[in-house]
């Protein structure tokens, strides 16, 4: 009879054994597309509400039984999972940008929306898709044919000209632009928030430029009042990444020509033309009558 209270106690130990030779302890580090430590990772056990985070050097520990599947996730990045086996460790992992996910963000106003919860008529467009349309020294210019109802243009191309002003009070050599189209003759242009703060989109890099939105309709620019009511430009500009320094040189020359030179005339054609312009503005102009060269002097 005292035997048993002995075979109890050494079974449970055998269980006990077991138990913890299938439950291992897996460490490893976290890392992002540029080789430096993620902070903050979540390492969860699938099933389960059993985790842990990375910390500063991007490294964990967790407690996990042999089968079990652990889960990294992080905002922005793809979420990966990996099946841990009896001769499993470690588990280094570098983070992949969650690109199809970060498409289905649009800039709204002063937010963020997904895209199917949107209803008013909006349109993005990437800072890398305006340098592939590069057409022009502007950003104005390179906007042309990459968001449906923006129209750019430009009324003069008379290089270093003087600058003429229009109804609208702007120079005719800045290229003009339009969302769905002009609607008064007193300008109408859309209001251009840069990373939130008006600005012209003349003093606008294209290279400095991450993505593009395009608010349409009243729906869409009702948080900008009457200033957004000829459309809103909204511009995000690139930020700053943890990692070495990348350093990025373009060049870009560009040259104009005359498509055609007019040919000189002589005194015969000129008196001739001017003659005929003469004839025809005589109603408006009949003192013009004086400068008129007879045929006989022809």
């Amino acid at each position: 009879m005292k035997r048993r209270p002995v075979l109890l106690i050494l079974l449970l130990l055998v269980i006990t054994q077991c138990l913890m030779s299938q439950t291992k302890t897996v460490t490893g580090i976290v890392t992002d597309e540029n080789n430096e430590p993620m902070i903050g990772v979540t390492v969860v056990i699938v099933g389960t509400t059993t985790g842990t985070v990375t910390g500063i050097d991007g490294s964990y520990s967790i407690r996990v039984e042999a089968g079990s599947q652990l889960q990294f996730s992080f905002v922005g990045m793809e979420t990966q999972t990996f099946t841990v086996t009896g001769e499993t460790s470690v588990i280094n992992l570098q983070m992949v940008v969650a690109t199809s996910a970060l498409e289905e963000i649009v800039i709204v106003g002063y937010g963020t929306q997904k895209k199917e919860s949107v209803v008013g008529a909006i349109t993005q467009t990437a800072g890398e898709d305006l340098k592939r349309n590069f057409q022009g020294s502007n950003l104005a210019d390179n906007m042309n044919g990459l968001m449906p109802g923006v129209i750019s243009i430009r009324s003069s191309g008379v290089p270093g000209g003087a600058p003429l002003n229009n109804a609208a009070g702007k120079d005719d050599h800045e290229t003009q632009v339009f969302i769905r189209g002009q609607t008064t003759w007193n300008g109408g242009e859309p209001l251009v928030l840069v990373d939130g703060v008006e600005r012209s989109l003349m003093d606008v890099d294209p290279n400095e430029i991450e993505n593009i939105s395009v608010l349409k309709d009243a729906s869409a620019t009702a948080v900008f009042g009457v200033r957004g009511a000829d459309g809103v430009i909204l511009i995000t500009t690139k930020r700053g990444k943890v990692g070495k320094p990348v350093l990025t040189f373009e060049s870009m020359v560009t040259a104009g020509t005359l498509s055609k030179l007019p040919h000189d005339l002589d005194a015969y054609d000129v008196n001739f033309l001017k003659n005929l312009a003469i004839e025809h503005g005589l109603p408006a102009d009949p003192s013009s009558w004086s400068a008129y060269v007879p045929w006989q002097t022809l």
